[in-house]
């Protein structure tokens, strides 16, 4: 007791409990400044118990250190003086600058581990996964479309926690049956963990085994295997979602505050139809939707309750259809009858059913409802963000409404989630074409490329590039290797950059989308008009098919049978406008109002471009800055009586790639004929043609074919 008594005597003298205080009081101010800075700024978990960690462990080695230095207060006492003080105020200032130096070196450790990322990065969130498709181990092999069901189903469960990142089924699938290293899955998905399995059916028993893996190293965080009866496959899939989420320290809980379960039928049998139906869906030919259709309306026969089946049903009534975006060839009127009902009963029954809003924002696109359409896809985004269909589907939507900026956006998000979704890419570089972004639109085109050497469609964006700005003899040379080496996706863009070189018995043997100009230009008009009539009527719902009729009559000079065509198909201005959205930049007005012009239809000209001029400030101001698209804009100025800003315009289009050899031919221009200005811009777009001409040993192009019709 006298001992204890002793210590605590010199404990006080040492000053030993000042320092003690005056180390909790700063560490505590230091955990309280943390536990809210670092949240915000984003830091790891780690970050903030390794700062509670340090302070605690730096606690004893303080009251040790300060021991010493109150023995050194304690001797200044004895020999007096200004020592004494000095000791004391030593003291207090060495606790606070311990705790102050662990929290500078803890900072230091933060900024060196982070320090390589560039500004602007998107580091590998914690919280991020990326579910493969699970191995197929059934004895005879048969199972796949069901382990690679069991694996989307996961995913689109797991994807249902907002705090996940969730990586695209598109690029997770992507590496079926490949044998690529964990990390370097990981890198390309940019997530932080990946879960793989297997699945072994036989009878109606079932083995899953998953295993949850940290990317970056490959060390296996956790991994289960299920034995159960297939009667029990949701609650396998909940059990294993449940156990990623506590994996990963999240809530199964989804943006309504709800628990996230797996759906489910009473059927079995509906269930696996279901899932070998999906997986037809997915590839999005048209025999596989056929065949799904018919293992779905099976799947119904067994369940007519089960929503996620009415959902897929309604898809492939939409995928069947013979609209512009679309392979089918059932006509839209009756795929939308088919599908509507199957649809609201599916949403009707499962109101959550993120699948089922996609659907119907697909639906709404193929009706030209962009604002239905938004409004579907974003609640089908907000029950699940990694739906890459709901993605795709949302940014066609925004482009077709004009929003280009958005729809950039929105591809460049889907990039993230889903980076090896080759036609989103595609996509991304018309994005960047339409803006006039030539390095941008390039740089992600020859990223396909490299990407993804075997696929057609990074050949075919670089194409699409070169044709835009201009570029036309490497486009040439890049088309014809790329046909050679047998990528005939290639083949329409390939004649249609023919057509601008002036090279049209090559662009009609390429069956570019140029043929009827190819065949215009070379005086067989009847021809081209046949040619433009029939696939018009073969395709009704195609949009090119429609345009091209109205472009073709219109440069034939048949101006009466621009307006019947109109009139019998849209009846109004706002109707053609309507269906055609902003997918051809208000190109499809260029006809109708060249027809009321040249027929001196005065009141419904002024109609026309009254309604067309307020509706180019849409594209004006999203940003749109492609050749092309001044092209248009200088047509507009033309027909609206301002030749100064036409040219303008004209020129503008013409410098920045926009070349057509039948430029001086086109009816909208024909007020501008004898105007110096507008024949130096023409004699320009020739020079330009023959630049390019030149660089393919080519003699320069044949003025004639380009010449007006006599009038």
């Amino acid at each position: 007791m006298e001992g204890a008594i002793r210590l605590l005597s010199e404990l006080k003298q040492r000053r030993t409990f000042q320092v003690a205080a005056t180390y909790f009081v700063i560490a505590w101010l230091l955990i309280q400044a943390g536990d809210i800075l670092l949240g915000n700024f984003g830091a790891p978990d780690w970050v903030f118990k390794t700062l509670v960690l340090m302070l605690a462990l730096g606690f004893p080695v303080t009251l040790f250190i300060a021991w010493f230095l109150g023995e050194s207060s304690d001797q200044a006492r004895v020999t007096g003086g200004a020592g004494a003080s000095a000791g004391r105020n030593l003291m207090s200032v060495f606790a606070a600058a311990a705790v102050t130096a662990m929290a500078v070196t803890l900072v230091w450790l933060v900024w060196d581990k982070f320090r390589g990322e560039p500004v602007g990065s998107d580091p590998v969130r914690e919280a991020s996964v990326a579910v493969l498709p699970f191995a197929d181990m059934s004895a005879e092999g048969d199972q796949e479309y069901f382990a690679d069901g069991l694996s989307e189903e996961i995913l689109n469960l797991l994807a249902g926690i907002r705090e996940l990142k969730v990586s695209g089924r598109t690029s997770s699938f992507s590496f079926k049956g490949k044998d690529v290293p964990i990390p370097r899955i990981g890198e390309q998905l940019g997530v932080a963990h990946v879960l793989e399995g297997s699945v072994r059916k036989a009878g109606d028993q079932v083995r899953v085994t998953a295993q949850l893996i940290e990317a970056e190293g490959g060390f296996h965080l956790w991994s289960e295997t299920y034995d159960r009866r297939l009667d029990d496959i949701f609650e396998i899939q909940d059990d294993i979602a449940g156990a990623i989420a506590g994996q990963l320290k999240l809530s199964l809980i989804d943006s309504d505050g709800r628990a996230v379960s797996a759906n489910s039928t009473d059927s079995l049998e509906a269930y696996e139809l279901y899932l070998e139906a999906r997986r037809l869906v997915q590839g999005r030919s048209l025999e596989g939707l056929e065949r799904a259709h018919e293992l779905l309306e099976r799947a119904l026969a067994l369940d007519p309750d089960f929503a996620p089946a009415l959902a897929e049903s309604a898809l492939t009534w939409l995928m069947r259809s013979n609209a512009r975006i679309t392979p089918g060839d059932i006509p839209l009127a009756t795929a939308l009858s088919e599908a509507r009902p199957r649809l609201e009963r599916a949403l009707a029954l499962d109101p959550r059913l993120a699948e089922g809003y996609a659907v119907g924002g697909l639906m709404n696109i193929l009706e030209r409802d962009f604002e239905g359409a938004e409004s579907a896809l974003a609640r089908a985004l907000e029950l699940n963000p990694s739906q890459s269909d709901a993605l795709n589907w949302r940014a066609i939507n925004l482009r077709s409404s004009g929003r280009l900026r958005e729809d950039i956006r929105a591809r460049r998000q889907l990039a993230k989630i889903d980076p090896l979704h080759v036609s989103n890419l595609f996509n991304l570089a018309i994005g960047y074409i339409l803006a006039g972004d030539e390095a941008a639109a390039m740089a992600e085109a020859r990223g396909m490329r490299e990407r993804f050497p075997g696929i057609p469609w990074g050949e075919l964006a670089e194409l699409e590039v070169l044709e835009a700005f201009g570029r036309l003899a490497e486009a040439d040379r890049m088309g014809r290797r790329a046909i050679e080496a047998g990528n005939e996706v290639v083949r329409s863009a390939a004649g249609s950059v023919n057509f601008m070189l002036g090279r049209y018995e090559a662009s009609m043997a390429l069956a570019g989308v140029e043929y009827d100009m190819a065949l215009l230009a070379l005086g067989r008009v009847d021809e081209a008009l046949a040619a433009a009539r029939d696939r018009a009527v073969s395709s009704p719902r195609d949009q090119e098919a429609a345009h091209g009729l109205m472009h073709t009559l219109s440069l034939a000079g048949r101006h009466e049978a621009v307006l019947a065509y109109y009139e019998k198909r849209w009846g109004s201005i706002e109707a053609l406008s309507q269906y055609f959205g902003f997918d051809t930049l208000s190109a499809e007005m260029i006809p109708v109002a060249a027809a009321q012009y040249h027929l001196g239809l005065t009141e419904a000209l002024e109609d026309t471009m009254a309604h067309w001029r307020q509706r180019m400030t849409v594209p004006v101001d999203q940003g749109y800055d492609m050749p092309y698209f001044h092209a248009i804009r200088a047509r507009l100025e033309a027909l609206s009586g301002h030749p100064e800003p036409a040219v303008e315009f004209l020129a503008r289009s013409v410098e920045g790639g926009y070349l057509d050899p039948l430029l001086q031919r086109m009816p909208s221009f024909s007020m501008l004929r004898n105007d110096p200005a507008f024949q130096r811009v023409v004699e320009r777009n020739f020079e330009l043609i023959d630049i390019e001409r030149s660089k393919l040993d080519l003699p320069p192009i044949e003025r004639e074919q380009a010449a007006p019709p006599p009038p």
